[in-house]
């Protein structure tokens, strides 16, 4: 992402890097960011969505309070920005933004029973 703001002439102000994962709510780093205000920033960097949370309704209700602050969040590889040129909301990017976070958190759930399943039906193949 510093590669991105530099071609882009974004100054980096800021950079978290959070060690805790993203389906919990309560992050330090999170916390930092949510701290600041448009005086002190007025976008957000991130690579993909699912760095900010890994949980749908965190996503679009922290989204919603950045963006009412004035703070866009661009997340790369989606191409989303949350704010228009004007400072608008991007309407059509939030709702992209809370499509794509419920599908991927499905995936996640999918993914957690496919892996339970497979370890139960292991279990149970080792005891026969």
């Amino acid at each position: 992402m510093k590669d991105y703001a530099a071609r882009d002439k974004i100054e980096v102000k800021y950079i978290f890097e959070e060690k805790v994962s993203g389906f919990k709510d309560d992050r330090t780093e999170f916390k930092k960011l949510e701290k600041l205000t448009k005086n002190d920033i007025d976008i957000i960097l991130v690579w993909e969505l699912s760095r900010l949370s890994r949980r749908s309704i965190f996503i679009q209700a922290n989204g919603k309070e950045l963006a009412n602050k004035g703070i866009c969040i661009f997340t790369k590889k989606e191409g989303l920005y949350t704010l228009n040129d004007d400072g608008t909301e991007n309407k059509n990017a939030m709702f992209t933004i809370g499509v794509i976070s419920m599908i991927a958190e499905q995936e996640i759930e999918t993914l957690k029973e496919r892996t339970i399943s497979s370890k139960r039906r292991y279990i149970l193949k080792r005891r026969s």
